[in-house]
């Protein structure tokens, strides 16, 4: 566990907390309490738990990633995933957050995500190459967004490496925009299947 806190025990804004964790083999769980803009650095890290931070937090990690749960503030989430698919949930809280997932080597991304209130932005995309060019597999996306109150963006990409617009690869989203101006942008893939409310 991280914590930030007063000398009575509760939980503080003040200070911050920078830390990278390889959790290794198992199943790890990061629990962040307080700070102000902390940064996490995360490998092998299946859960983090970050819903007591206030200021804003950046997290990166990579496909072992299963779920995150953000604080109030505006919160910064990447995932990287090379050639492993990853399959994340992320209820990203309050505050104007922005969540990626990046795949190459033709990993899959099945993500969910709960943006909660504020405009948030959530960017997915897959990629069939490596960062040589190299074929490997279909990368697909699968993806079940809730943007909740607020004017949200959602970015679905599928694409080669050099970032070229790709047909390798499926987008399966169902996208509920919630209250506000909510927009879905959607590059590559084939045979898309797009579902949409509030949009």
């Amino acid at each position: 566990m991280l914590f930030r806190s007063y000398a009575e025990g509760s939980t503080s804004s003040e200070g911050q907390i920078h830390a990278t964790i390889d959790g290794g083999e198992g199943h790890d769980v990061v629990n962040v309490h307080g700070g102000w803009n902390d940064h996490l650095s995360l490998t092998g890290v299946e859960q983090v738990n970050a819903g007591n931070t206030w200021t804003g937090l950046t997290i990166t990690a990579d496909a072992a990633l299963s779920s995150a749960t953000l604080g109030e503030g505006s919160d910064t989430l990447t995932v990287t995933a090379v050639g492993d698919s990853v399959t994340t949930t992320v209820n990203a809280g309050d505050g104007n957050d922005t969540v990626t997932f990046n795949a190459s080597a033709g990993a899959d991304v099945h993500a969910t995500v709960y943006g909660g209130y504020g405009d948030d932005t959530v960017s997915i995309t897959a990629s069939a190459e490596d960062a040589q060019g190299n074929y490997r597999n279909e990368g697909n996306i699968t993806a079940s967004v809730a943007g909740g109150e607020g004017n949200d963006t959602v970015n679905l990409s599928v694409v080669y490496a050099d970032g070229s617009t790709s047909g390798e690869g499926q987008i399966h989203a169902t996208i509920d925009g919630g209250e506000g101006h909510d927009v879905v942008n959607v590059h590559g893939g084939w045979n898309d299947h797009l579902s949409l409310t509030g949009v």
